[in-house]
Parts: structure tokens; C-alpha cells; sequence
């Protein structure tokens, strides 16, 4: 059977503890994705906590996509597309972080799709890393199960038995909802070990 094994090494005050606890799984889904960098411009525009305008230079999004807008200190996402033209981005609703102040400097980035298959209560590790900081959503058909703002080559992690509840108990997770979050693209890697039960 597949196994997944978290390695781990923590100093401190002249103290070293090492882990790798190891999980065996019946089988083991991996998405490795480059995600596009994102675009750098201005909230020029902040008419609500969830609606407003960025400027840019340029930019490829266009009307009614979904996109992410991300600034130092939170990020907003599943946000719609209201309008688009050569150098400006409405955007309105989604999830996530108030917006920032008017001419806060953000990112923003049309979200990408992965398809996956997994049911929450079968997981047993879980495991999602970006190169640079990204945004990852894991969703059922209709809503988000587990929303992670990933911060540069720090993964989010969760394995049977450590402890923690898992995140995403009972939900059927269908796509991951992603983007990169900086002016450079990034690579997005997900590891979930499962068991039918």
C-alpha cells in the first residue's frame, strides 16, 4: 500500500526533536501545478469591504471570471469579475479579508481549477505547499471546504492521528480553487492519502 510520511525537525534552546510519522493509505492522489504569477497593481478604488477596483498596467482577466486579490496581510477570494477593460479590474463578493485602504498595493489573479476526488472522512494525510505565496481552496460542488492563504514553501499539513480534528470531515472535495499571489508564477503541490472505508 502507499504510504505518506511527514519528516520534521524542530531546535531550540540547544534541543532537537526529529519526527517522520509515516501513514499507509490504500491509495495516494498528487497534484503538481505551475500557476501563473499574478498581476501587481493598486486598489485604486475601495468602494465596500468586498467591492472595488484595481489598477494595473495590464492584464488578461476578463468579465464574470473568478479571481483572488491579495495584499500584505490577507487576501480576498472567489471574487467575480463585474468588469474589465486594458488597465482596470471591478471586482466584487467572494470570501476572505476585508479589503485593505484605497491605493493599497495588491495582486490579483484569475483562478485555475484542478479536478481531484476525495471524500474528507476517508483522508488520512493531507499535505498542500506553494513555492510562493498562493491561495488554495479545497471545494465540494457547492461550497468551500477549506480555504488556505499559503504563505513561500510553508505547507499546511494534517495526518491521521496527530491530534488535530481534521479539517475536512465529511465533505466531498471535487476541485481545488487556486492561485499565485505575487508577480511570479508558482508551483502548487498537493499530496492526500485516503482509505475507502
Amino acid at each position: 500500500m502507499p504510504t505518506v510520511t511527514f519528516n520534521s525537525t524542530i531546535t531550540g534552546a540547544g534541543v532537537t526533536m526529529t519526527g517522520a510519522p509515516a501513514t499507509t493509505a490504500e491509495s495516494v492522489i498528487g497534484h503538481e501545478v505551475t500557476l501563473p504569477a499574478a498581476v501587481l497593481g493598486t486598489l485604486s478604488t475601495r468602494t465596500d469591504d468586498d467591492t472595488g477596483i484595481v489598477t494595473v498596467a495590464a492584464h488578461t482577466i476578463t468579465t464574470q471570471m473568478l479571481a483572488n486579490v491579495f495584499w500584505s496581510g490577507g487576501v480576498r477570494y472567489g471574487m467575480t469579475v463585474t468588469g474589465a477593460d486594458g488597465t482596470t479590474v471591478s471586482v466584487d463578493g467572494g470570501a476572505g479579508d476585508n479589503f485593505p485602504s484605497e491605493d493599497a498595493v495588491v495582486y490579483i489573479a484569475a483562478q485555475a481549477t484542478i479536478n481531484t476526488d476525495f471524500l474528507g472522512t476517508e483522508v488520512l494525510a493531507l499535505a498542500v505547499q506553494s513555492d510562493l505565496r498562493a491561495h488554495a481552496d479545497l471545494r465540494t460542488s457547492a461550497a468551500s471546504s477549506l480555504a488556505m492563504d499559503l504563505a513561500s514553501n510553508t505547507p499546511v499539513t494534517w495526518y491521521y492521528g496527530s491530534g488535530i480534528t481534521n479539517p475536512i470531515t465529511g465533505d466531498q472535495i471535487d476541485t481545488i480553487v487556486c492561485s499565485a499571489g505575487t508577480a511570479a508564477a508558482t508551483t502548487l503541490k498537493v499530496i492526500v492519502g485516503y482509505t475507502t472505508v
